[in-house]
């Protein structure tokens, strides 16, 4: 079957961005707000063709479960800021 719709191009974008932030694990803003662990901002990038930026995020190492290998390569950097 085909699946279509913003949440779909969201996610391939979301995907696709995941080399040039060098992070294997990537969420909107919305997913963020809902989620209750914390998130690492990664900052504004455009996700659709308006080129509209919205936030983005990864998980952060305290995500339960998660591995090393899922957040970015300077996450304990970011955290910092």
């Amino acid at each position: 079957f085909t699946v279509l719709g913003p949440a779909v191009n969201l996610a391939f974008r979301l995907e696709a961005l995941t080399k040039a932030l060098a992070a294997p694990v990537l969420v909107s803003g919305e997913f963020a707000a809902a989620y209750p662990g914390r998130m690492i901002p990664l900052g504004q990038h455009a996700l659709d063709r308006s080129g509209e930026k919205r936030p983005v995020f990864a998980p952060s190492p305290e995500v339960a479960g998660c591995s090393p290998a899922l957040l970015p390569a300077d996450a304990d950097d970011r955290e910092r800021q």
